[in-house]
């Protein structure tokens, strides 16, 4: 039987060593390793590379799109909007602000003709379904159902339906 090496209650002996190193080639995860070698943890793996010089980094195997995933769009840098305001309202000194422009999403809508009804104007039993996204704030005002800030089709598109909810658990579990 090889040398045996002792370090801090772990054992390395030359058969582990050589194991862990036909491990390391193939492309295997510090944490696999680990589980493959057992008994040894994943950072008593990465140090034991590491005193051989060997880099997990050089030899992890990449593997592109491995969970069938879509692959992201490059993201482009928001476009940049310049402000001009004033240092503090005592002072002429103007201060120059650049931020991201931000672009309004449309409200989605449902097949039911909103009466528009304003905040001040809604009663308990009225949709408060938002149609519109400036001031003044408008509102479906339909008759709401029970137990609901909204109608029946408004609550239909901002409630996803319970039976999908639990398919995602268990897709999920």
């Amino acid at each position: 039987m090889g040398e045996v090496v002792h370090v801090r209650g772990s054992e390395w002996s030359e058969e582990r060593v050589e194991r862990l190193k036909i491990l390391h080639r193939k492309g295997l995860s510090c944490a696999l390793i680990a589980y493959e070698l057992g008994d040894v943890s994943r950072n008593a793996v990465i140090g034991k590379l590491h005193r051989l010089g060997l880099s997990n980094a050089d030899s992890t195997v990449h593997r592109d799109n491995q969970y069938g995933r879509k692959p992201r769009a490059p993201r482009r840098p928001p476009e940049k909007t310049v402000r001009i305001v004033r240092a503090n309202g005592n002072s002429n000194r103007l201060r120059l602000f650049e931020t991201a422009k931000i672009e309004v999403e449309q409200l989605r809508c449902a097949e039911v003709d909103p009466m528009n009804v304003g905040l001040l104007d809604l009663d308990q039993h009225q949709c408060r379904y938002p149609v519109n996204n400036q001031s003044p704030f408008l509102f479906c005002g339909h008759r709401k159902m029970n137990g609901s800030s909204y109608c029946a089709p408004h609550f239909m598109l901002s409630h996803r339906p319970e039976i999908d909810r639990r398919a995602k658990l268990r897709e999920v579990a």
